[in-house]
């Protein structure tokens, strides 16, 4: 069973994330904070084995909020759940040390699922956001130097969603070379799939990104 703390300044909010998070037979809810430090009093001494917060509360919050749970309570798993629906909020969360960030629109289902995920360690992100956060890094990668020029093509095409037979027919080249090619790099990065190909280069960027949007 998933003990979950829910974060957020408004009480209607915390009474309907509890009544989905109660319907799963895999969560529950283990206490309500209403904000940023009352959150921080509650991890130091409640168990639980999640947090589920939103990015903007009265006083501490944000950023900084993730910042201190992730130093004061290093492994807890922290989901971020807000409305806003930019990358650019995401990714300053996800670099702060949130495991995942989901929109307050989201179905309930795609919810109880975030939770379970983050909840094993896992990472996630709103698809729509993770797609925009693809594009952006897509734009602005930079060339690796492990990579040859041919390869560092290959890879931001595979970065902005190209299929391998997309890549061919644009390049001109056969689906197998534009395959061989792929297996090259991931050999070179360290990786074994071309999603975690993806993954390695928008968390790259992240870590690199030291800009606050919050």
């Amino acid at each position: 069973m998933i003990r979950v703390i829910i974060a957020d300044d408004h009480a209607m909010m915390r009474e309907g994330l509890g009544n989905i998070i109660s319907k799963s037979e895999h969560s529950r809810v283990a206490d309500e904070a209403a904000d940023g430090l009352e959150l921080l009093a509650m991890i130091a001494c409640i168990e639980c084995d999640m947090v589920l917060m939103d990015m903007i509360m009265p006083g501490l919050s944000g950023v900084e909020l993730i910042t201190k749970i992730r130093k004061s309570s290093p492994k807890i798993p922290i989901l971020v759940l807000s409305m806003h629906n930019g990358w650019k909020v995401a990714s300053a969360a996800i670099r702060a040390g949130a495991n995942g960030y989901i929109t307050k629109d989201s179905d309930p289902a795609c919810l109880l699922d975030a939770i379970q995920l983050v909840a094993r360690g896992q990472r996630h992100i709103d698809p729509d956001i993770a797609e925009m956060m693809r594009a952006e890094v897509a734009e602005h990668l930079q060339p690796n130097s492990q990579l040859s020029d041919r390869e560092n093509q290959i890879l931001r095409m595979v970065v902005c969603g190209k299929s391998t037979k997309q890549i061919a027919s644009e390049l001109t080249l056969s689906p197998q070379t534009v395959s061989t090619h792929k297996k090259r790099i991931m050999e070179k990065i360290n990786v074994d799939s071309t999603a975690a190909m993806v993954r390695y280069y928008i968390e790259r960027d992240m870590n690199d990104n030291t800009q606050t949007w919050i």
